[in-house]
């Protein structure tokens, strides 16, 4: 079952909708919010229940690389091998990094050690995300609000059903309210300064 940053019922709740006419319509709204908010953040959410490989590119500036998926739960392996062959050779030891697993960072142990130059050459297994336990509060109320926002103006607009597809995916900065944003600000991916992804 697929993460879900905020539920229908619970925006029922904060909406005071006490009748189950909009119930289509806030089925379709949800699926649009919770996929929104990821494109906002850049990234994905959820924690699969299983190792993902992620293939990294750096621009040898760089001791660090931002992993897609995190929080982080564990790293498998790190290859890097700009041949792309990921042989045994290539496998990068644990004690040879560090990851700062809320940010999804990856580091390299010793300081004046750079991720090398090159396109999707290091190999990450590993696993990381959000189960609908940890997600942090403060991702479902952005959700909530964003879709509150949504629906307030549907409101005001005089539309009486809404669809997946009468949204897009793309949203302006100024489209997304003020609140939203902050609340969003400090998940959202960011490249690596000096390099890396």
């Amino acid at each position: 079952m697929a993460l879900t940053l905020f539920s229908a019922s619970d925006f029922k709740t904060h909406a005071r909708i006490r009748t189950t006419a909009y119930d289509t319509d806030l089925v379709a709204l949800e699926l649009q919010v919770n996929a929104a908010v990821r494109s906002y953040l850049g990234r994905d959410l959820e924690d699969t229940g299983s190792d993902v490989t992620e293939y990294l590119s750096a621009r040898g500036t760089s001791s660090g690389i931002r992993l897609s998926l995190y929080p982080l739960s564990s790293i498998t392996s790190i290859y890097v091998d700009t041949t792309r062959v990921f042989d045994a050779s290539t496998l990068v030891t644990s004690t040879e990094y560090v990851s700062d697993d809320d940010s999804g960072l990856v580091h390299w142990i010793n300081p004046d050690r750079v991720w090398p130059r090159g396109r999707k050459h290091i190999k990450v297994t590993y696993s990381g995300g959000y189960t609908s336990g940890t997600l942090p509060e403060d991702i479902k109320l952005a959700a909530t609000l964003w879709a509150l926002s949504i629906w307030n103006k549907s409101q005001d607009m005089g539309i009486s059903s809404m669809s997946v597809t009468n949204f897009s995916q793309t949203f302006r900065k100024e489209t997304l309210p003020r609140e939203v944003q902050q609340l969003l600000a400090h998940h959202k991916k960011v490249p690596v300064l000096s390099g890396g992804v």
